[in-house]
């Protein structure tokens, strides 16, 4: 089940709070960005940390919060149920002694995780995970009617000292839905930028000819320069092709565009093609920065080619600094 109507919590708020929300309802509601078996192991942790950041803006604003997504919820529970003769004889009277106790749920949920995992006791939680016993405390406690536990991050604030006098599309290119949504995730609730992106969804094969190449250069250049975007990122390692192949048709057809280096490898032949900076796909560096946040500070220092050379302040320098989550 994919869940799809996060933006109906949004309303009409405005402030920051509100434009974080706008911006992760977006990523949340697109049904590019579901989960399925093929890219479980990354969307998960992804939509589960969209999720949370929803979640505590959410509670900043004193709303409602939404329903859990039962993908994340079916992905940490246990695929196999554990029978009752493998539980420990400890845990056994346990579960007994507390459903005998008292019929409240919440004390039901945690006996069913007593039952469910029988290394929670004494012994070591080997394989098992605090969102695994977690994922079935929930499910007893949604099937049950009641408000699921939720454990809310602090609500990430992007930068107040933004300076952009207009706003600025922003187009990620790149062919893995999970590195886009890692990378839009990190500019969610940035004043005046606009995010897009634009996925690689292509049958080229990963040896294709050179004319597959050149067709499917041109056909990628077409579409980015379609969209009149002020900054791209750039992934280097599409499918069959280069992303620094793409660069220099980018940059001659839209001239006062930048273009980021969006790569999680090396950088050296996207630099070499006209490429500044690196963003790393909105992970985080050595010294606790979001690359994204870093490579969008860094243009404070690059002219804009065009647009610098008519004068048009397009971002202040000193209005960067660098930016911590």
């Amino acid at each position: 089940m994919f869940y799809r109507d996060y933006l109906r919590f949004v309303g009409s708020f405005t402030n920051i709070v509100g434009v974080v929300m706008q911006d992760l309802a977006r990523l949340l509601d697109d049904p590019a960005f579901a989960i399925d078996r093929n890219n479980s192991y990354e969307m998960v942790p992804l939509r589960e940390k969209a999720y949370g950041q929803f979640c505590a803006a959410c509670k900043a604003l004193g709303i409602a919060l939404p329903p859990l997504e039962k993908d994340i919820q079916d992905y940490y529970l246990p695929k196999v149920e554990t029978h009752e003769n493998a539980a420990s004889k400890d845990n056994l009277r346990l579960v007994s002694e507390i459903r005998d106790l008292t019929d409240n749920e919440l004390c039901r949920a945690v006996a069913l995780v007593l039952e469910t995992f029988p290394a929670t006791g004494a012994n070591s939680h080997d394989g098992i995970s605090k969102k695994n016993l977690m994922a079935v405390v929930n499910r007893e406690l949604v099937n049950s009617g009641q408000e699921p536990f939720r454990f809310l991050p602090e609500l990430r604030r992007p930068p107040e000292d933004l300076s952009f006098e207009r706003e600025l599309l922003v187009l990620i290119v790149d062919d893995k839905v999970e590195d886009i949504f890692r990378t839009a995730l990190s500019l969610t609730g940035w004043p005046k930028l606009k995010v897009s992106w634009e996925l690689q969804n292509s049958k080229l094969s990963w040896s294709p000819t050179d004319e597959q190449k050149d067709q499917e250069v041109n056909r990628l250049v077409k579409a980015i320069v379609a969209g009149n975007p002020d900054i791209v990122l750039m992934d280097q390692g599409l499918r069959g092709i280069d992303g620094s192949s793409l660069v220099p048709g980018v940059l001659r057809a839209l001239p006062s565009a930048v273009v980021i280096a969006n790569t999680g490898g090396s950088a050296d032949e996207l630099h070499a093609a006209g490429a500044v900076s690196s963003a790393n796909k909105g992970r985080k560096d050595a010294s606790g920065n979001e690359g994204i946040c870093l490579a969008l500070s860094r243009l404070g220092w690059v002219q804009f080619r065009a647009r610098a050379n008519r004068g048009e302040a397009i971002i202040s320098p000193r209005s960067f600094s660098e930016y911590k989550s």
